[in-house]
């Protein structure tokens, strides 16, 4: 240590020209800044920020108004001053901007004052100005409805003999909306419509893209700004479909099975037009009613109404809701016989089944020259056993004749059984 301090020397320092260099650099920035700080000039600075609006937890929104238009992504202009150097550090976020939203108690348009504080710790400068320093606002009660998509297009045609018909929404999920908005403006909505311009031809069925347009009573659009939709677009499909007239033919259920030609009956219509997807109506040569039951049919009882059974994808385009079946049962009689051998199907394992009595009164149908010749013991009657467990059921009751298969049960009968 006194080595070091015998061998020191100011004059040294003073004639090393790095040292004197950096110490003068030094010496300068700090008599720069003291002279900055303690007399720099007050200046001005804007900044430019988005102002939005939100009445959450403001009486407003506790009214339960909210804001139709303004005062959501306004642009304004915030002026403040001081120091340069607080200015070069102050941006947006540092600034809070205040709605005065004492006023608004009802729904209308108001004049929104703005109020600028600060929104960090940042001092040393004030606020000059706020640009606009005012937004008109409209503020309303918000609705929500539900509505059916009509769909419309302009513009399909389809290829000869082929039927362009009503367009429909594609997708079911898109088949209602939900759309918000202000009172006012929802109490003049009636309807929803999903709009496509197609301009083509078509030769089978296509979707397009349609847009959600909202209409007044009168069929004007109103202007969807003013509300907030579930969806903008919807799937339209537009069907390509094909005519034809084709013949009717009556089915039926438990006819015996050999009535054959035995049986006749005519049909109030014989055709009828129909239409539908183009490659089931191609191969369609005609059209079922619903099958009628031969256990409701007698020589007495002749005359039925028919609805059509109509294969999914073809619909009626007559304005026919039944067809009337006629029988002619000349020469057909009915006989009535108490039977009692009876069949017991599917009986499970192990049990046993007996029936108390024989079924009485049993009604057969058929040709006189047939029944005539029949007697009890020519029909079974069978019960159907399957799943059944011990204890007492009634069951019904199905009958068969051995002898002829141009007779048949009328009316439904049943059965009481034991098993055991």
């Amino acid at each position: 240590m006194i080595k070091f301090f015998k061998n020191f020397s100011f004059k040294e320092l003073l004639y090393n020209r790095k040292l004197v260099i950096a110490l003068s650099i030094v010496t300068a920035f700090i008599f720069w800044l003291v002279i900055t700080i303690s007399e720099a000039p007050t200046k001005e600075k804007t900044v430019n920020m988005t102002v939005n609006i939100s009445v959450a937890d403001t009486i407003v929104g506790d009214l339960g108004l909210d804001i139709v238009s303004g005062g959501i992504g306004q642009k304004i202009a915030v002026k403040v001053s001081g120091p340069s150097y607080i200015l070069a550090e102050i941006n947006e976020n540092d600034i809070n901007i205040s709605p005065e939203l004492s006023e608004v108690n009802k729904p209308g348009v108001y004049t929104i004052r703005l109020n600028a504080s600060r929104a960090s710790s940042t001092a040393g400068y004030e606020f000059v100005s706020v640009t606009p320093s005012t937004l008109d606002v409209r503020f309303d009660y918000m609705d929500t409805k539900q509505f059916t998509v009509i769909p419309a297009v302009s513009g399909a045609v389809a290829s000869e003999g082929l039927i362009a018909e009503e367009p429909t929404v594609t997708s079911t999920e898109q088949s209602t909306i939900t759309v918000k908005g202000p009172r006012t403006e929802m109490s003049k909505l009636a309807s929803v419509r999903a709009f496509a311009e197609v301009n083509k031809t078509l030769s089978k069925t296509e979707s397009f893209d349609a847009a959600v347009q909202l209409l007044d009573k009168d069929g004007r659009q109103l202007d969807s700004s003013l509300f907030t939709l579930s969806y903008d677009t919807v799937k339209v499909s537009v069907p390509i479909s094909k005519k034809k007239t084709v013949a009717i033919k009556a089915t039926f259920i438990n006819a015996p099975s050999g009535i054959g030609k035995d049986i006749t009956y005519t049909l109030s219509e014989t055709e009828v037009s129909v239409i539908g997807s183009p490659d089931i109506i191609d191969s369609l040569t005609e059209i079922e009613l619903a099958p009628l039951d031969f256990r409701e049919i007698s020589h007495n009882t002749t005359t039925f109404e028919a609805q059509f059974d109509l294969p999914d994808g073809i619909r009626l385009i007559d304005s026919i809701e039944f067809v009337t079946v006629e029988f002619n049962f000349k020469n057909f009689s009915q006989y009535t016989f108490t039977i009692e051998n009876v069949d017991k199907m599917n009986l499970g394992s192990g049990l046993t089944a007996t029936v108390t009595g024989a079924v009485k009164n049993v009604k057969i149908c058929g040709p006189y020259a047939q029944l005539r010749n029949l007697k009890a013991s020519d029909f079974t009657a069978q019960i159907e056993l399957l799943g059944k467990t011990a204890g007492e059921y009634t069951v019904p009751v199905k009958v068969y004749c051995k002898t002829s298969s141009s007779v048949w049960q009328y009316g439904e009968y049943s059965a009481v059984v034991v098993i055991k």
